[in-house]
Parts: structure tokens; C-alpha cells; sequence
């Protein structure tokens, strides 16, 4: 809301917040009213369909389970600082 609240022109502030009514009527709602808009924008037409789509796994909660950590180990011939015990340890530590 802060950088619309910048934008000097009113039409296009208005026309910003049109675009809100396609991800969130509340949204546009409290982000209208925290610029004091004297009406709702009207919400633009679409290039593409609208979808309905289910929130994303990404933004559900998870439950955690401790930590996995994953190592990838590549061995190579020559000398090497330390073997994979060391390596253990010091991904432990």
C-alpha cells in the first residue's frame, strides 16, 4: 500500500488497485481504504481466463521433523584434505 500511496496520479492509483479485485476482494478493499479511494475500482478485463486454482503446498504449514540434510560425496583420486570421517565430523559439528 506504501508505493501506491507514492503514485501522484489518482487514475492510475485507482487503476492499480482495480487489478487487486482479481487476486482478492478483501485485499482491495482494505488497500482502497487505506487510500482513502472515494469509490471501489472497477477490476479491468483479463488477457487470459481467471483460474480457480487450490493454494499452493508451499504455503501450507508443515509440521517439522528435525533436520535432513542431504551430502552428495564425489570421491576423487589424489590427495585429499580429509577422508569422509572428517567430513561426518565436521558436518555434525
Amino acid at each position: 500500500m506504501f508505493e501506491l500511496s507514492e503514485v501522484a496520479k489518482p487514475g492510475i492509483r485507482e487503476a492499480m488497485v482495480g487489478h487487486f479485485r482479481h487476486i482478492d476482494e478483501g485485499l482491495t478493499h482494505r488497500i482502497a481504504t487505506g487510500l482513502a479511494l472515494a469509490r471501489m475500482p472497477v477490476a479491468p478485463s483479463t488477457a487470459a481466463r481467471v483460474l480457480q486454482l487450490d493454494p499452493s503446498l508451499a504455503l501450507q504449514p508443515r509440521v517439522s521433523t528435525g533436520i535432513n540434510l542431504h551430502v552428495g560425496v564425489q570421491p576423487e583420486t589424489g590427495d585429499e584434505p580429509f577422508g569422509i570421517g572428517e567430513m561426518l565430523q565436521a558436518i555434525r559439528a
